[in-house]
This record gives structure tokens, C-alpha cells and sequence, in this order.
């Protein structure tokens, strides 16, 4: 199952591109009529970032996959493709802000986070990845060995 960025969620990731952009473009017209480093500076910094917003809208539109095996997860930054045995915990608390998985990457060995959303995934989602892994895993710690346990919601 994947789930992908609601139509509300892609107009507020379009505004806040045609904001940043607007942004640059000022700053940058400013500094090529004016002159000046730091309006050369101010006028980069927000186009990078009008890059990166782009980058965002065009790449996240799916955020996660479910499958039989496994979860890929898509980030800004990259996409992280575990399977559900590989999983060493996850922090997938109802009301939370963020679901954390923490799984071994066979490649280098080593153990890699990655997480997602609640708010961006919704509750509907929230509520088939959190019985897709305890079906998986139903063994599954919610936190690192170590760690303080998660209190319970409302306490």
C-alpha cells in the first residue's frame, strides 16, 4: 500500500515554493540592479531553498510503501527500504508526532534510523502501519535497549 501527500498538503508545499522563490527573485534582481554581496548572498541562500522545496514536491509525492516483506521510506534526503525482520524497534505510539524505525543495514553493518510524519502519514495510515508491523514483528521493542520507556498518552 503506499501513501502519498494529500492535494491540501501539495498547495501548501506549492505556496511555500512560489513564496521562497518570489523571495530570491527579489533579492537577486535587487543585487543585480544595486549591486551588493549580501543581497547576492540573502538572494542564493533562498533560491537553494526554492531548489530544495522543488526538489521536495517533485520526489515526495508517495511518502511510504507498505509491502508484504517491508517498508520503503521516502525522504527529503534519500529513501530507506528495510525488511520488517530487519527492524530492530520502532516508536509508533498513537498521538505522537513521528514514527522512528531503527533497522540493521546489511551493506554496512550498521544499525540506520529513519522515520515519517504522523501528521504528514494521517491517522488512517497511521493506523495500517502500526498493525502492518505488530503482524510483522509483534515482538518488536518501541524504543532502543536502554532507553527510558515511552509514557502513555495523556500521562
Amino acid at each position: 500500500m503506499e501513501f502519498h501527500r494529500s492535494r491540501k498538503q501539495t498547495a501548501i508545499v506549492v505556496i511555500n515554493l512560489l513564496a521562497v522563490s518570489a523571495v530570491a527573485g527579489l533579492f537577486l534582481y535587487d543585487a543585480w540592479l544595486v549591486g551588493g554581496v549580501f543581497n547576492w548572498i540573502v538572494g542564493s541562500v533562498f533560491g537553494l531553498w526554492a531548489l530544495f522545496i522543488l526538489q521536495n514536491l517533485i520526489r515526495r509525492r508517495v511518502f511510504m510503501r507498505v509491502e508484504r516483506h517491508g517498508l520503503t521510506i521516502n525522504s527529503v534526503l534519500g529513501t530507506a527500504s528495510f525488511d520488517f525482520e530487519d527492524l530492530e524497534w520502532a516508536r509508533l505510539e498513537p498521538g505522537g508526532r513521528i514514527c522512528l524505525f531503527a533497522y540493521r543495514d546489511h551493506a554496512t553493518g550498521t544499525t540506520q534510523h529513519t522515520g515519517v510524519s504522523q501528521k504528514l502519514l494521517g491517522p488512517e495510515a497511521m493506523t495500517y502501519l502500526r498493525g502492518a508491523v505488530m503482524r510483522a514483528r509483534p515482538d518488536l521493542p518501541d524504543s532502543a535497549p536502554g532507553a527510558a520507556p515511552l509514557k502513555e498518552p495523556g500521562a
